[in-house]
């Protein structure tokens, strides 16, 4: 692009007119040492199912600039909203999520809960000043194929003053990788959305045209597409078409804003899901964003200050409770919980228990937590781990195994045993890791009661008790 600085000279009162051509700089990318950009974005996505609307701050700083790279600090995050919609009073055909009037449709591509963008991340950028990508550390990765949030505002620029200009690649997606290309990453397919390890050719394409210019404001339209057919009927296949307005700021070298729409269409197993997206960014005065991280920094304090109080009062609850058995009511309400099929609520009810010392009328409790020990979701074996450590030697100490009575003599008739087993015996989980010296009292649905010597009753699952003394009860529960 050309500029002409016109020049009056006036000789005799006659004005004279000189034009000399300038040619401006290139656009480009600059982010010195210490300086900070940050961006407020929003993103949406209208699927079959639901609207997502993800929001949230990233900002970028500057850490070193080199000749014609610079390398970028990255860090923000998107919290996810959902709104669902309504099934519209019957059973809807293609899309992804629950429906109702059938069977649930599978989980869509973009279900994944591990996207990193919608987490709080730190990525080291290094990029070229026309928005290569050198290296990348850290993962950022965004659903609908929108790749890491860390490179949104870095669009390709032209290598030379021009109006216009094109940006593009082959492309892979994969299930487990990431991908650093330069144009990939921000408006591409590189964000690990498939749920099947399996990969899909194809090929990407931006276009870029300068509109206008208002200063330092340089508005560019941008086009974009993306084809990635499925090579097989196993193959998910993709289509994206969008395009936007770019907003190019050429003094600071730096995006002013981005409002994008394209439309991602999804083919797998001859059906066709069509999801529209957007994505709006825009840069945020320096005012703005220290106000921002003012108000998150006292959030996080405020956090912290609720957890170290509730640790506190779960401290002195469990310091209260300690060498006292549970109520009847508290042990249902422990029990329910540690017997849930909901994993959270389970981990919820271990943390809950920190510092639990088990008194020897909880021992079923105890045998649960146990068992936990080898849950398949790491978040509650964990706990329940650590819970444990407490718990162990309290156990060894309080429930020493009794002498063996009544139907442990090998040389008892079958009356003798059977009259043992209705009198005082000793009682064992299924671990042998817990005993306690009890007699029968009765069959409760899929519990057995059981009376220590000083009358207290015991209520025990029957599938938790070894397996003879399973056969014991079923002795019992059929006289």
């Amino acid at each position: 692009m050309t500029f002409t600085t016109v020049r009056l000279l006036l000789i005799g009162g006659i004005a004279f007119v000189f034009g000399a051509n300038a040619k401006a700089e290139p656009l480009r990318y600059q982010l010195q040492p210490d300086e900070v950009v940050a961006y407020t974005v929003t993103i949406t996505a209208d699927t079959p199912s639901s609207v997502d609307t993800m929001k949230g701050v990233i900002a970028f700083t500057g850490k070193r600039s080199e000749g014609e790279t610079m390398t970028v600090e990255y860090s923000g995050g998107l919290s996810k909203s959902v709104k669902t919609k309504s099934s519209g009073g019957g059973p809807r055909r293609g899309g992804f999520g629950p429906r109702r009037g059938g069977p649930p449709i599978p989980r869509g591509p973009f279900d994944r809960p591990d996207f990193r963008g919608l987490t709080q991340s730190t990525s080291t950028l290094v990029l070229t000043n026309t928005g290569g990508v050198e290296s990348m550390r850290g993962d950022s990765q965004l659903p609908f194929l929108l790749g890491n949030l860390s490179l949104l505002p870095f669009d390709a620029l032209p290598e030379q003053e021009t109006n216009r200009w094109q940006d593009g690649s082959g492309l892979t997606i994969t299930s487990r990788s990431s991908n650093n290309s330069r144009f990939g990453p921000r408006f591409g397919p590189f964000a690990n959305d498939n749920d099947e390890s399996v990969k899909t050719g194809g090929g990407e394409t931006a276009s870029y045209e300068i509109q206008r210019q208002d200063g330092n404001l340089v508005t560019i339209r941008k086009t974009y597409s993306l084809s990635s057919p499925a090579a097989n009927s196993k193959e998910t296949g993709f289509e994206m078409q969008g395009n936007g307005t770019w907003i190019f700021h050429r003094e600071l070298g730096v995006t002013e804003s981005m409002d994008f729409k394209a439309d991602l269409a999804i083919q797998s197993n001859n059906t066709e899901v069509k999801i529209p997206v957007t994505v709006a960014f825009e840069r945020m005065p320096e005012e703005e964003y220290a106000a921002h991280v003012k108000a998150r920094q006292e959030r996080i304090a405020d956090l912290q200050k609720q957890a170290a109080e509730r640790r506190a009062r779960q401290a002195a609850a469990a310091k209260e409770q300690e060498g006292k058995p549970l109520t009847e009511q508290v042990k249902r309400e422990v029990m329910a919980d540690l017997n849930s099929s909901q994993w959270p609520t389970i981990a919820n009810r271990l943390r809950r228990m920190k510092g639990y010392k088990p008194h020897p009328d909880d021992f079923d409790v105890a045998m649960r937590v146990k068992e936990l020990q080898s849950h398949k979701v790491i978040g509650v074996s964990m706990a329940a781990k650590n819970l444990w450590k407490g718990i162990e030697p309290v156990i060894d100490t309080t429930n020493q195994p009794a002498a063996p009575t009544g139907t442990s003599n090998p040389f008892a008739t079958a009356e003798e045993k059977m009259e043992g087993a209705r009198g005082m015996r000793q009682w064992s989980d299924n671990t042998g890791s817990f005993q306690v010296e009890a007699q029968f009292v009765r069959i409760d649905g899929a519990n057995v009661v059981l009376e220590r010597a000083d009358g207290k009753e015991l209520r025990v699952p029957i599938a938790r008790l070894s397996t003879a003394d399973q056969a014991v009860v079923r002795s019992l529960a059929s006289e």
